[in-house]
């Protein structure tokens, strides 16, 4: 009896001094690797999941790639619900509604676009910094991310300063919005309390930002006349 309570006291001491396992992640990406990617990859998998976002045709995610700000469009889009059959007669009346103001633009992306305007999540008056020639290719920039990110989730930009080393840098005119993302939780600081305003977005970033925006919001169709 006094050697089996050894035994049982030696093993349990063993158990308590190991290690828990750390389980990797899984992706469905070889290029968005456990543990580098463990930040996002649950709402890269998520986004996949419901067609927000996809991979490449080589199989490859490219999660560092900058979003550029017709990407931005689409995946905003898709989030409001264009993939939807329920939204169809919407978003077809809205590419009728506006086929003139997107007249003067060259994309292919024409029923989201419209579609973000009949919601209300771009106004005309943007067109221009989204799709203009030098615009459409371009990198999302984080402060740029702050304002379609607030207007995704119908929220009222109030606020008139942020608690940020770099707060200077941001132009005057996003203030409110990175106040409300931050406010949210769906954005957040980088590296000794900056925001980077000026840093690109990247695939895998705006994959955790988009996750958080379902997270936060109850997402519903309306369908009537």
């Amino acid at each position: 009896m006094k050697k089996l309570f050894s035994t049982i006291l030696v093993l349990a001491m063993t158990l308590g001094l190991c290690t828990p396992f750390a389980f990797a992640k899984t992706s469905s990406f070889p290029d968005v690797p456990s543990p580098q990617y463990d930040w996002a990859i649950d709402a890269i998998e998520a986004m996949l999941a419901e067609g927000y976002i996809k991979g490449y045709t080589d199989k490859t995610f490219k999660p560092a790639n900058a979003v550029t700000k017709m990407e931005s469009l689409i995946f905003a889009a898709r989030l409001k619900g264009v993939l939807i059959a329920d939204n169809k007669p919407f978003i077809d009346f809205a590419t009728q509604l506006y086929a003139d103001d997107l007249a003067a633009y060259s994309f292919g992306y024409k029923s989201e676009v419209s579609y973000l305007l009949y919601k209300g999540t771009i106004t005309a008056n943007e067109l221009g910094s989204y799709l203009s020639a030098d615009q459409i290719n371009t990198p999302l920039k984080r402060y740029e991310a702050a304002k379609l990110l607030t207007n995704i989730m119908g929220g009222a930009a109030t606020g008139t300063s942020v608690d940020f080393a770099d707060s200077a840098s941001i132009p005057k005119d996003y203030v409110p919005y990175v106040a409300y993302v931050v406010e949210k939780g769906l954005m957040n600081g980088v590296g000794a309390n900056n925001f980077d305003p000026q840093g690109t977005v990247t695939r895998a970033q705006i994959s955790v930002m988009l996750k958080r925006v379902i997270d936060a919001v109850a997402l519903s169709i309306d369908v009537g006349t």
